[in-house]
C-alpha cells in the first residue's frame, strides 16, 4: 500500500485491485477520514474503495450475471503502484488500464485511462463509501437527475423517469429512503452537518448506494457513489461506439469538499 501526504489531505491506495482504502482531509486542527475503510483489500466483499472493471454494475454475459467484472474482476487483480508528490497512480499493465488518484486544493481527483487493443466493453469507475454521518439516513442530496435505468433483477433495461421516492432534485433528506440506482447526470452533492461533498464528472450517469446490504460495515453507514456509465448499458445501446469501445477511454471524476463550520481545507492541521 502506498501513501502521500500534502496540505491537500491524505490518501492511501492498495495495489490488490488499485483500492482507494483511505483519503483523509484537514478538519478542525486534525484529520477526518471520509471513507469506509475495509479491513481487508483482499476480502472485500462490499468494494468499499476498490477499483472496478472491466465492467461495472451487473451485465449478462455467457457465464451467466456478473457483478463488477465477476471474480477476474479488476478489483480482484494486483496493479502496479507509482507513487508521485501529489498523485499516486495504479496501471494494469496486461490491459493497457490506469487510474490515478491526486490530491488538489480542496479535493481529489480521479483520472480513469484504457487504451483497448480490440473492441471491448468497458464500463470503469471508482467505488468508494463515504462515511460523512453515523447514518446515510441522516445526509442531505442533491441530485438533479430527470431519469434513472430502469432494472430488472438489478440488470439495465434502458431509462426511465425518475420516481417521486427517488426524485433529489431539490436537495432533501436521505431519510429512510432506499436507493441502489443509477442517475442521469454527471453531478450531484451530498453533505452532513459537518461537511459538504460535490461531483462533477465527465461520465453521463451515476450509481448511488445507500448501503442497505451491508457485509462489513454496520447498515447504512456509508453512501457509496459511483460515477460510470449507465449500468449493463450494451443490452439497449449494443452498436452505440460510446458503450463498445474501440478507441481509448479517458473520464474523470472530481470530488470538492468543504466544511460546514467554515474551516479553511487549504491547510494540513
Amino acid at each position: 500500500m502506498k501513501t502521500i501526504s500534502t496540505d491537500h489531505g491524505r490518501i492511501s491506495v492498495a495495489a490488490h485491485g488499485a483500492t482507494l482504502v483511505s483519503w483523509q482531509i484537514p478538519y478542525r486542527g486534525g484529520w477526518r477520514e471520509l471513507l469506509l475503510v475495509p479491513s481487508d483489500v483482499k476480502q472485500n466483499p462490499d468494494y468499499l474503495g476498490a477499483f472496478i472493471g472491466p465492467y461495472a454494475g451487473r451485465i449478462d454475459s455467457t457465464d451467466g450475471v456478473l457483478l463488477h467484472g465477476g471474480k477476474d474482476g479488476y478489483s480482484h487483480r494486483q496493479w502496479q503502484l507509482t507513487v508521485g508528490e501529489d498523485v499516486i497512480t495504479a496501471e494494469l499493465a496486461e490491459e493497457s488500464v490506469r487510474v490515478s488518484y491526486r490530491l488538489v486544493l480542496g479535493g481529489l481527483d480521479i483520472r480513469i485511462q484504457a487504451a483497448p487493443d480490440t473492441p471491448t466493453p468497458l464500463n470503469l469507475t471508482s467505488h468508494p463509501y463515504f462515511q460523512l454521518a453515523e447514518s446515510v439516513s441522516e445526509l442531505w442530496l442533491w441530485i438533479p437527475a430527470d431519469s434513472i435505468v430502469e432494472t430488472d433483477l438489478g440488470l439495465g433495461r434502458g431509462w426511465m423517469a425518475v420516481p417521486p421516492e427517488l426524485d433529489f432534485r431539490q436537495p432533501r433528506l436521505i431519510g429512510e429512503s432506499q436507493i441502489d440506482h443509477c442517475f442521469r447526470t454527471d453531478r450531484l452533492s451530498v453533505w452532513s452537518q459537518e461537511i459538504r461533498l460535490e461531483l462533477t464528472t465527465s461520465y453521463p450517469s451515476v450509481v448511488v448506494y445507500t448501503y442497505d446490504q451491508a457485509t462489513e460495515w454496520p447498515k447504512r453507514s456509508g453512501l457509496a457513489i459511483e460515477a460510470q456509465r449507465p449500468i449493463n448499458s450494451l443490452a439497449y445501446h449494443p452498436a452505440e461506439p460510446e458503450y463498445h469501445l474501440d478507441r481509448p477511454l479517458e473520464a474523470c471524476l472530481k470530488w470538492r469538499w468543504r466544511s460546514q463550520y467554515g474551516d479553511d481545507q487549504r491547510h494540513s492541521p
